[in-house]
């Protein structure tokens, strides 16, 4: 960056004292992981009714918004994975962090 330039973080202002205005945009990380939900989710395209799956993709959805925190559709998908999953699915690492891990996806 260069002299004078500072990093704007959400909620702050820029230079000029202009707020930002809309929500934060998704980052890459987000994005990311939107997309690992919704590849896990096609996992059970077949064992999910149509009302099931449109709630799991609205709350997935939320996510890159920063309405929920991560940790909220994975364990949704988890409770689904758990009735409907495939021992590989069900084994992913992604789906059960480490405690120190899961406390890292609680924020929003």
């Amino acid at each position: 960056m260069g002299e004078g330039m500072e990093e704007q973080e959400h909620g702050e202002s820029d230079l000029h004292g202009t707020p930002p205005v809309g929500p934060p945009e998704s980052t890459p990380d987000r994005r990311r992981h939107t997309d690992v939900l919704l590849h896990l989710l096609g996992h059970l395209k077949r064992a999910l009714d149509a009302p099931d799956r449109a709630e799991l993709v609205d709350l997935i959805e939320t996510y890159p918004r920063r309405e929920v925190p991560l940790i909220v559709p994975i364990t949704l998908l988890r409770h689904h994975f758990r009735r409907h999953g495939t021992d590989w699915v069900r084994n992913q690492t992604y789906l059960s962090p480490c405690a120190g891990e899961l406390m890292l996806r609680n924020h929003v």
